[in-house]
């Protein structure tokens, strides 16, 4: 592992990060933390360990989570949509199921709904979380659970006045009909 030393050396979803010389220096893809490829390993029950070990490997650094939140039109003067989003945004870095590079949070308003009896004081939040498959069904539980845990807190000061829906659904994305490209994770330490 080099000059990584477990004093120094923090693993996180994106790779390791160091001190040099008081700086912190993001490593981009450690040897420890690189996919296997199958053909190396002699063993089958080996090929069947580290096809699962990379699995986990590109559940962590391969994913895309993108919230879509549509909101009727009434909610518009009632609630900041752009703080929604940076509060979603902030509670799904803190989860670990959610890469930060990944991350998109965007919200569109929906002018023309029907809701319920047809009073026009109803609305709506809906919000569709998607992902790349992989993870397991509990980590997607509880990852959607703070979202809509941060959702209902961020809503619920105007919830005691106005009649307001809210939801959240997450789907998988299958990855090979799927494919994505960006240089976000190549500026994410160029901002400092």
């Amino acid at each position: 592992m080099g000059d990584i030393t477990p004093s120094r050396a923090r693993i996180n979803a994106m790779g390791s990060e160091r001190t040099v010389e008081g700086k912190p220096e993001i490593i981009r893809s450690p040897p420890f933390f690189r996919p296997l490829h199958p053909f190396r390993l002699r063993h089958p029950w080996h090929r069947r360990a580290f096809g699962f070990y990379n699995s986990i490997v590109n559940m962590l650094t391969k994913t895309m989570p993108h919230f879509q939140i549509d909101y009727s039109a009434n909610l518009e003067d009632l609630l900041d949509m752009a703080a929604l989003c940076e509060e979603i945004r902030a509670t799904a870095a803190g989860i670990a199921a959610f890469p930060m590079p990944g991350i998109r949070v965007r919200a569109t308003r929906v002018d023309h709904f029907a809701m319920a009896d047809g009073d026009p004081r109803h609305g709506f939040i809906d919000m569709s979380i998607r992902l790349r498959e992989g993870r397991p069904e509990a980590v997607k539980q509880a990852a959607t659970a703070a979202i809509f845990a941060a959702l209902e807190a961020f809503v619920a000061p105007v919830m005691q006045t106005r009649s307001i829906a809210i939801s959240v659904e997450m789907r998988d994305i299958n990855a090979a009909l799927s494919p994505k490209g960006g240089s976000v994770r190549s500026h994410l330490g160029a901002q400092e």
